[in-house]
């Protein structure tokens, strides 16, 4: 049974569709040691992949 989730970006429920996924987005300053986690839907990941320039290659790469 999947498990649902509500992407802290657009607010949106979804379903994460198995163990070859992106579960949330993890960002760590240098200088803290503070961390932020995201969960994110499929439609803000890829806003987040645009926003970072990701060429496809590395796209595919992430999705494997």
């Amino acid at each position: 049974m999947a498990e649902a989730k509500k992407c802290d970006r657009c607010g949106e429920y979804y379903d994460e569709p198995g163990s070859k996924c992106i579960g949330g987005i993890n960002i760590v300053p240098v200088s803290e040691g503070t961390r932020y986690k995201f969960d994110l839907c499929e439609n803000c990941l890829e806003d987040l992949y645009d926003f970072l320039r990701l060429s496809d290659e590395v796209k595919n790469k992430i999705r494997a």
